[in-house]
C-alpha cells in the first residue's frame, strides 16, 4: 500500500492512534524532499519515511510523545 492516506485509515481500522508527519522544509544534502511523508503509531514509525537519521527519530520520539499524552505538537 502506497497510499499514505489508506495507510492512515489501515492503522485506524487496527484502532491504532496515529500521527503524520511531514516534512515541511530541507536544508542542504538531504535523502528526502519536501512532502515526504510518515506515519507514526504508539510502536514507532508505522510507513513511510522523513529521511532516517537523527532527524526521523526525533520525529519518532516526538510522535510517540504525543500519542502517549493525547496532545498535539
Amino acid at each position: 500500500m502506497k497510499n499514505i492516506y489508506a495507510n492512515i485509515f489501515f492503522e485506524i481500522e487496527k484502532e491504532q492512534d496515529v500521527v503524520l508527519g511531514i516534512l515541511l522544509k530541507t536544508m542542504g544534502s538531504t535523502p528526502q524532499v519536501p512532502g515526504a511523508v510518515a506515519i507514526f503509531n504508539s510502536s514507532g514509525i508505522a510507513f513511510g519515511t522523513l529521511g532516517g537519521g537523527i532527524l526521523e527519530a526525533k520525529a519518532e520520539r516526538l510522535a510517540i510523545e504525543a500519542i502517549n499524552s493525547k496532545q498535539t505538537i
